[in-house]
């Protein structure tokens, strides 16, 4: 199968030590290394979770360069139209639990635990880093935290969310719900999107309000990562949909159809868990802006995350 050839190529690019640009061929050494049951759809159908050839071929092409100007390190906030920007390195433990995570991209949005979820905790990584630990395997104990977005901001302009995780085996709580990393959603938890598990695997998911959606392989456990859903601009509408695609470490697992988020007051916004399920995984960083990053934007990015977090493909 396609993602099993994929897979043999990431172990290429591993072992070479690079990090890829899908369209502009951006090169660089790494520096260091809701689909929900019921209300969120059912988990009966997706797509196949194998990534199309022209996919395939996007992701390798190396036809012109990505500039980072010498260096990988960058802002997020000079990309434009960053709604959150959430790092381990800015939480300030309460005793080791940590009750707001404050908000880097400049708009003041602090997430904090709300009263029906138990704190996530501050730690270190193995490589001496800052990491907030999300429990999601007990349904009584898990960990989530809620922030705040408000007006929508407009995502027709297109969807882009970050992640640098950990994920761990866990006995997931809630049989069919999916395990979010984040979850965007409205007003009455209607119309929402996400990046996380599927419903009771570790097998990426991006879904938007219904189907389709998009089903990647499995992640990898207890290793970092940084895993990235871009969808691209559309009108909003009945059954419209855009172009989306899921990455791992910058190379792409699968792509497909997506529906255009509708307009919607953004109040129920969630890291760690979606309607009934939840996600047991350390996160490093959490980032969501209201546009399609291109792809060479996405390279700049990645190669930051990753010099920053310590997470080699």
């Amino acid at each position: 199968m396609l993602w099993k050839v994929r897979a043999a190529k990431r172990s290429l690019i591993a072992a070479l030590g690079i990090v890829s640009c899908a369209a502009c061929g951006f090169l660089t050494s790494s520096s260091a290394s809701d689909a929900d049951a019921g209300q969120d759809g059912s988990a009966d159908a997706n797509t196949d979770g194998i990534e199309t050839d022209a996919a395939a071929e996007a992701d390798e092409a190396t036809a012109s360069s990505c500039d980072t100007g010498g260096s990988v390190t960058l802002d997020p906030r000079t990309l434009g139209h960053l709604e959150v920007w959430y790092g381990a390195d800015s939480v300030v433990a309460d005793g080791g639990t940590v009750q707001e995570w404050p908000d880097l991209s400049s708009n003041g949005r602090v997430a904090r635990v709300p009263t029906d979820c138990v704190a996530p905790r501050y730690a270190t990584s193995d490589a001496g880093l800052p990491q907030v630990v999300f429990a999601g395997d007990d349904l009584t104990l898990h960990s989530c935290m809620l922030f705040p977005l408000g007006a929508d901001p407009g995502f027709e302009r297109g969807v882009t969310l970050v992640v640098v995780a950990r994920v761990h085996a866990t006995s997931f709580a809630s049989a069919g719900s999916a395990h979010p990393f984040v979850r965007v959603g409205g007003a009455g938890e209607t119309f929402y999107f996400l990046l996380g598990l599927y419903p009771d695997t570790y097998t990426l998911l991006y879904k938007v309000e219904s189907k389709p959606y998009l089903r990647a392989p499995a992640v990898a456990l207890d290793a970092w990562h940084i895993y990235d859903a871009v969808q691209q601009p559309g009108a909003p509408g009945l059954g419209a949909t855009s172009t989306a695609v899921i990455h791992r470490d910058g190379v792409i697992e699968v792509d497909g159809p997506a529906i255009v988020p509708t307009h919607a007051q953004r109040d129920f916004n969630w890291i760690g868990r979606g309607e009934n399920g939840y996600v047991n995984a350390d996160f490093a960083a959490v980032l969501l802006f209201s546009q399609a990053l291109s792809d060479c934007d996405m390279a700049r990015l990645r190669a930051s995350l990753a010099a920053q977090w310590n997470v080699t493909p």
